[in-house]
C-alpha cells in the first residue's frame, strides 16, 4: 500500500466515525423542558406611550460652533496623500474626541495634528459626508 492510499483510508475512516456522532444531540426545547416552560413566563414591564415621546431630542447646537474645513494634501509624507479636517473654534479635547470617532466610522486611521484631524488616505468625500450626517456644520471643501 502506498502513502496516498492509506492516508486517502484514515481520511474515510474519521468521516465515518464523525457520521456516526451526527444527530445525537438533543433538541433546544428538550433541554429546557420543552416548550410548555416558556409559556409561564411572566410578561415584561411595560412603559406608557407619554414616556416615550417625552424624550428629549439631540440638538446639534453644540456642533455648529466654528467652521471646518476639509482637504487633501501630501505635503511632508513621503508621498502619501492624507485628508486634513480642520475645527476652527473647538477645543483640543473636543477635536480629539472627533478624530476617533471619524477614524472608527470612516474606517482610517486618525490622529490629531496641530490642532487638525489628520486621516489616511483621500477621506474627503466621506468625510465631509459623514460631518454633515451628525450635524457639524458648515464644511467648507478645500481652503
Amino acid at each position: 500500500m502506498t502513502f496516498w492510499k492509506g492516508a486517502m483510508a484514515l481520511t474515510a475512516k474519521k468521516r465515518k466515525d464523525r457520521s456516526a456522532t451526527e444527530g445525537t444531540l438533543p433538541a433546544l426545547g428538550d433541554l429546557f423542558g420543552g416548550t410548555e416552560a416558556f409559556g409561564s413566563l411572566p410578561a415584561g414591564p411595560t412603559r406608557p406611550a407619554e414616556e416615550e415621546s417625552k424624550r428629549p431630542e439631540k440638538s446639534p447646537a453644540r456642533k455648529a460652533a466654528g467652521k471646518i474645513i476639509v482637504r487633501t494634501t501630501r505635503k511632508g509624507r513621503g508621498g502619501h496623500s492624507v485628508t486634513l479636517v480642520e475645527f476652527r473654534g473647538r477645543e483640543k479635547a473636543e477635536v480629539a474626541e472627533l478624530a476617533r470617532t471619524m477614524g472608527k466610522a470612516l474606517g482610517c486611521g486618525s490622529r490629531v495634528e496641530e490642532g487638525q484631524v489628520v486621516l489616511q488616505g483621500d477621506q474627503v468625500d466621506r468625510a465631509e459626508a459623514w460631518l454633515g450626517q451628525n450635524g457639524h456644520v458648515p464644511v467648507v471643501r478645500g481652503g
